[in-house]
């Protein structure tokens, strides 16, 4: 049993804090613009839908695939496959038996400045469905992404 397994009754949304705190508290600070958090958000949605999908029951390998493409994209800096890796590193470790994908979700600033993570959980797309499903980030954005948080942070 493992993290994903520990909490059922837990929201993804915390599920998926958990999972990308690494990468999270290493990327956002106080002085980060928005627009590079939801990027660095979008990253640990991109390796954590991957990961999921790959390992449902329907075993979809081929986000899993787009993911290492992406990290072998030679757009893609150093940073970025260290974060890609990391990631996925973790989720190996802790949080292979979770069952659901993040489907839509965004990102809310409150009156005190803090962040809202939400997000809502969608079954693993099978082979007949494609990322749109499940919302996950397109990869194209996510590489651009990569390279704008690397640069940014």
């Amino acid at each position: 049993m493992n993290k994903a397994s520990v909490g059922k009754t837990d929201k993804i949304s915390k599920t998926i804090l958990d999972f990308g705190e690494p990468l999270l508290s290493e990327a956002i600070t106080e002085e980060t613009p928005i627009a590079v958090v939801r990027e660095v958000y979008k990253l640990v949605v991109l390796v954590w839908n991957a990961h999921v999908a790959a390992t449902s029951h329907r075993g979809d390998s081929s986000y899993l695939q787009m993911l290492q493409q992406l990290a072998a994209s030679p757009q893609i800096p150093s940073e970025g496959r260290a974060w890609i890796e990391r990631l996925s590193k973790r989720w190996r470790e802790e949080f292979t038996d979770a069952k659901y994908c993040v489907g839509h979700w965004h990102i809310k600033i409150k009156d005190d400045d803090t962040l809202n993570f939400f997000c809502d959980a969608r079954e693993a797309p099978d082979d007949n469905q494609s990322a749109e499903h499940t919302k996950a980030p397109p990869l194209r954005t996510s590489a651009k992404s990569i390279f704008q948080i690397s640069h940014k942070s």
